[in-house]
């Protein structure tokens, strides 16, 4: 009867391993874009980047660096899949990212 139990146990936990692995799968869609980062304070605060067309994205390995508020940058970056707690645009993973230095 144990050794049912644990071949029972050992099942679901393999069962809940594959389930969570496959959850923060990335995918392979690159994006390029130029943007502005912004310290948002929505359910907490966090860095996001905000496109020139609109769009927002929360980086996920954004560097110490570059969060400053309000600083223009271009963007190479992958989209994933990842869950956003924040519930503010698409989560991405940065690529590449660049200062765009002011043209004045």
């Amino acid at each position: 009867m144990k050794l049912v139990q644990k071949t029972i146990v050992l099942s679901l936990v393999a069962i809940l391993c594959l389930g969570l692995s496959t959850t923060y799968a990335t995918s392979t869609k690159s994006i390029n874009f130029k943007g502005t980062i912004r310290h948002v304070m929505v359910e907490g605060d966090f860095w996001g980047i905000i496109s020139e067309d609109g769009k927002k994205y929360e980086p996920t390995n954004l560097k110490e660096e570059f969060k400053q508020d309000g600083l223009p940058v271009q963007v190479k970056a992958t989209v994933t899949n990842r869950f956003n707690i924040h519930m503010w645009g698409k989560t991405i993973e940065i690529i590449k990212i660049n200062r765009i230095k002011n043209s004045q």
